[in-house]
């Protein structure tokens, strides 16, 4: 398809992405951290990424989910 990464490993990524956003800027606290990559170690593949912070917001820009030029992120501390 011409892609260089799954999709599988691109949500795993911005879930993880997620997590550190959530931690930093909600405070989500470090219990439900652990639970959180807890569940995403279980994917079994290094979810480190060449990209950084810029690169991935811009590309969540567009996602077909999205509206206009926003990012659209998730609190997950409401979902653990």
């Amino acid at each position: 398809s011409g892609f260089s990464i799954s999709h599988s490993k691109c949500v795993a990524i911005g879930l993880n992405y997620c997590v550190r956003l959530s931690e930093k800027l909600y405070n989500l606290n470090a219990k439900k951290v652990q639970k959180m990559r807890a569940l995403l170690d279980l994917y079994g593949e290094d979810l480190s990424c060449e990209y950084t912070n810029f690169d991935i917001v811009e590309k969540m820009k567009l996602d077909k989910k999205g509206k206009g030029k926003r990012a659209n992120t998730m609190d997950v501390s409401y979902s653990l």
